[in-house]
């Protein structure tokens, strides 16, 4: 099909021309969900696709009125073309339509229809619709139900357009206020634009599904992959989220739907970011406690995060999250003097155009952002350099939400009696590149204090959680045992003479109302909790937690059974929400909460040795503590052991820990203090205070080799296999227990924990208790022969330590023939393989062997026949001689 671009076509006709020939269909054609060459569908057809965006109603066209000559009468030519050809029956085609020469001039065009004839010989007529502004184009899909061949045909009914200029279709005397010019206003002469009819076209509609693009399958254990991905793999859009997801909240710890984690304990690579460890010698068993530090935002594989370069001093680093290659590093300062700013946050944009309709051929804007310093940065993801900078004055910071929107506290003074500040909550727009008082979009007083001092005012914060959903702050506040609760007076407030009670109070972000406000016998542990469906979960005194409508204020229930005693009762500051379930660590390990009803779900401990910690389970098992929170991703609950103070010597066997967030199982840990990082792209980050090391857990490469015996073997007798699968992660050559170039052997997933505790973490290759044992990978070896017969020589599984593997196999006739090794991969490792050949001569032609007498038990051997001949014939000849002397005697 060729196009022939002319004179008279205009700039957004030939664009509009180029995507409809340019549209892509999605995998499969039951049903088929286009990629639509506009953004809107027709005007009042609700059987059809629903608009996105819809055209301004009326617009000015239609019949030359009685008595008008039109100043110029314009010839039109229409065309519409409705894909695929060929469709399955229940599928979708796409019908595009547009008249040449356009309208332009910012009109549009009415009294489109489309007549299609079924194969019944019915006929079924869309429309009349209009066209979209200046470019004369406009679309719809229709579902086929009718198998056999479809005609349709496109006629345009014309226009009279009276002199004057013209915005979004309208004449500009009739356009609403609202309508800013955002175009320039010409005048244009009276033109009639004359009606037009296409030729008839037509499509098949058959029985059977028609197949688009085959479908990208997900990666998958085995499946090493990288960025940048192909639009091929489009359907891979569902395990590629960035961190944060842009409706990530602080207070919930969900990590959102795109976002894939490691199902092993495999460290891809390490970076040293701190000082950690024992400090030796005369200190004894004390030493540092501080973790390598994690990213604060994770886009396309490159992590940016703020740490401190020896030499440089604080950085503004990005690098990339499967290999540590570090893109750059620029040193951090002012908003004057110093260029390194680190981004926080991810806006996703959609497309917008000042042509309407025309977002077809564009695509999201992906910003990266932080707020800080009393300054909205965008930083370029690709150099680090700062794009935009405003000042938000007089605010500093802010709480980042729902994809770009902002919230800031204003000081704006104090109350009468001196004690709290004064406060406004500004809610501003990222997006854009104007002043801060043009993105702002809300300016409301915020109440600035109930308990009355300042130390517990929730002035200046959003309090934890914030139901940006409901558009309610939730806060407690736990009030001091023996006084008075008097709001402004300075009584109460959570204090070190303990607490009985608290405060339950939620303040609306859209006006500032306080919605509720009451106090309750429920002690708050701490007044940082979590929401999920505008149920807020408040953890108590005394092990149970209770829910709260975060609307109303009302309780909807309190957790049972009551965690157990007596470590149940106290734990981390926070908890996390998702797939219908609040989790809470405790020095009692994880309990799992149902978001509706409360009830407890599961509950997993992490037992410890005897005397390496104090805290015990309610059945006697010492246990190690958890006072850390965790993050939620994939199916599984990431968290690691701590405890509220650090206390020397510090405890042994702390680890991070991933769970399967439904059932509470194990499904891996790693040794360490590892608090939990951001998570993307199928690896976890964490910050080990161990050590110092930030690690970066997930899939790596392997290599897998084979050899043969390399000499001609000859058929029927065994040829020696052997080879090697080799871990090729960048971290494997930082360990002490391989020497450079020999390599670091690919182990299973039930030997990846001990593994990597013994490869970095100087602990025992037979674990802490000296009964583990190290197992390798299975490896599926393959023979095929010049002629293409494959044989399966079968599946043999690497030495764990070494990483090697040895077998035999008979060829079963002469020829050359490849011998394959090929490693599948798991979740640890991608896959890998490697051939070689093996030559095999034909066995030599056996020896025609001498015939064996019968043995016949009794008889005689051959050397004893030839005797017995001999004497026989002398025997015969002494007969005959005897014979012959008595005839001559008798004749005698």
């Amino acid at each position: 099909m060729s196009i022939l671009i002319g004179k008279g076509m205009t700039k957004s006709k030939i664009a509009a021309i180029i995507i409809i020939l340019s549209m892509a269909f999605t995998v499969m054609a039951l049903p088929m969900t286009m990629v639509k060459a506009q953004e809107t569908g027709i005007n009042g057809e609700s059987s059809l696709a629903t608009p996105i965006y819809g055209q301004p109603s009326p617009v000015t066209g239609g019949p030359i009125p009685s008595g008008v000559t039109p100043e110029y009468n314009v010839p039109e030519e229409a065309y519409i073309v409705c894909t695929p050809h060929t469709i399955g029956l229940g599928s979708q085609i796409t019908c595009n339509v547009w008249t040449t020469p356009p309208p332009g001039a910012n009109r549009a065009h009415t009294g489109y229809t489309v007549v299609f004839t079924e194969p019944n010989g019915n006929t079924l007529t869309i429309g009349p619709f209009n066209s979209y502004v200046a470019d004369g184009t406009a679309w719809f899909e229709l579902t086929v139900n009718q198998v056999g061949v479809w005609k349709y045909q496109f006629s345009y009914a014309g226009d009279y357009y009276p002199p004057g200029n013209y915005l979004l279709g309208v004449e500009s005397s009739s356009n609403p206020t609202s309508y800013a010019p955002t175009l320039s206003l010409n005048t244009y002469p009276s033109t009639y634009y004359e009606p037009a009819t296409s030729p008839v076209g037509n499509f098949t509609v058959r029985s059977a599904p028609v197949f688009s693009w085959p479908p990208s399958p997900l990666p998958g254990p085995g499946d090493y992959w990288s960025t940048p991905i192909s639009p091929d793999n489009r359907e891979w859009y569902s395990v590629t989220g960035n961190y944060p997801w842009q409706y990530y909240v602080s207070a919930n710890k969900y990590l959102g739907p795109y976002v894939i984690a490691p199902t092993s304990s495999h460290i891809v690579w390490s970076r040293l970011g701190a000082i950690s460890g024992l400090d030796g010698g005369e200190a004894g068993v004390y030493g540092s406690f501080t973790g390598g530090g994690t990213p604060s935002l994770i886009y396309d594989e490159r992590c940016y995060q703020t740490w401190t370069e020896p030499g440089v001093g604080s950085v503004a680093a990005c690098y990339n999250l499967q290999t540590g290659q570090i893109y750059y590093q620029i040193p951090i300062g002012g908003p004057t003097d110093g260029p390194g700013v680190t981004p926080t946050s991810i806006s996703y944009t959609y497309p917008t155009t000042s042509v309407v309709g025309g977002v077809a051929g564009l695509t999201y804007t992906i910003t990266l952002l932080t707020v800080s310093g009393g300054f909205l940065y965008n930083v370029n993801p690709y150099s680090g350099a700062i794009t935009l900078n405003v000042s938000i004055a007089p605010c500093t910071t802010g709480t980042f939400y729902n994809n770009a929107y902002e919230l800031s506290f204003q000081t704006i003074g104090t109350n009468s009696n001196g004690l709290l500040n004064q406060y406004r909550l500004i809610n501003w727009t990222t997006t854009g590149t104007g002043t801060f008082e043009s993105r702002i979009i809300s300016n409301i007083s915020w109440p600035a204090q109930v308990t009355g001092t300042a130390s517990t005012s929730f002035g200046a914060t959003l309090g934890a959680p914030t139901d940006f959903a409901n558009g309610v702050s939730f806060n407690v506040l736990r009030f001091e045992i023996g006084t008075a609760f008097a709001p402004g007076t300075g009584n109460g407030g959570d204090v070190a003479g303990g607490a009985y009670g608290s405060l339950i109070t939620g303040i609306s972000l859209e006006t500032g109302q306080v919605l509720y406000n009451f106090t309750t016998t429920d002690t708050g542990f701490f007044p940082s909790d979590s929401y999920q469906n505008g149920i807020c979960a408040v953890v108590m005194e005394n092990g149970y937690t209770v829910g709260y409508n975060d609307l109303t204020g009302a309780v909807v229930w309190k957790s049972s059974p009551i965690n157990d005693y007596p470590m149940g009762e106290f734990g981390a500051y926070s908890m996390q929400a998702a797939y219908g379930l609040f989790f809470w660590q405790s020095y009692d390990g994880v309990y799992a909460y149902n978001a509706t009803n409360g009830h407890q779900v599961w509950h997993t401990i992490f037992p410890s040795p005897p005397y390496e910690t104090p805290y015990m389970s309610a059945n006697g098992t010492n246990e190690y503590p958890l006072d850390s929170g965790g993050e939620v991703a994939d199916g599984m609950l990431f968290t690691w052991n701590q405890q509220h103070n650090t206390i020397y010597p510090v405890e042994r066997g702390w680890s991070c820990y991933a769970l399967n967030a439904t059932t509470g199982a194990l499904i891996w840990t790693l040794l360490g203090q590892n608090s939990v990082g951001p998570i993307s792209d199928g690896y976890i980050t964490l910050s080990d205070a161990y050590n110092g090391y930030e690690y970066v857990v997930g899939m790596g490469q392997s290599a897998t080799t084979v050899t043969a015996t390399t000499a001609t073997v000859t058929a029927g007798t065994p040829a020696l296999i052997q080879g090697t699968v080799m871990d090729e992660s960048p971290i494997t050559t930082t360990s002490p227990h391989y020497a450079p170039g020999q390599g670091v052997p690919c182990v299973s997933d039930a030997s990846m924990d001990t593994w990597m505790s013994y490869l970095y973490m100087q602990e025992p290759i037979a674990g802490v208790y000296g009964n583990a044992t190290i197992t390798g990978v299975p490896v599926t070896l393959t023979a095929t022969s010049s002629t293409g017969t494959t044989y399966n020589i079968g599946t043999v599984t690497t030495n764990g330590y070494y990483g090697t593997f040895t077998t035999t196999w008979i060829p079963p006739a002469a020829g050359l023939y490849t011998i394959s090794a090929v490693y599948a991969g798991d979740d640890s490792y991608g896959y890998s393989a490697a051939s070689t050949g093996l030559s095999v001569a034909a066995a030599p032609p056996a020896a025609t062997p001498a015939p064996t007498p019968v043995s016949i038990s009794g008889l005689a051997t051959t050397s004893d026949v030839i005797t017995y001949i001999i004497i026989a014939v002398i025997v015969i000849v002494i007969a005959i001689a005897i014979v012959g002397a008595l005839l001559l005697r008798k004749h005698a």
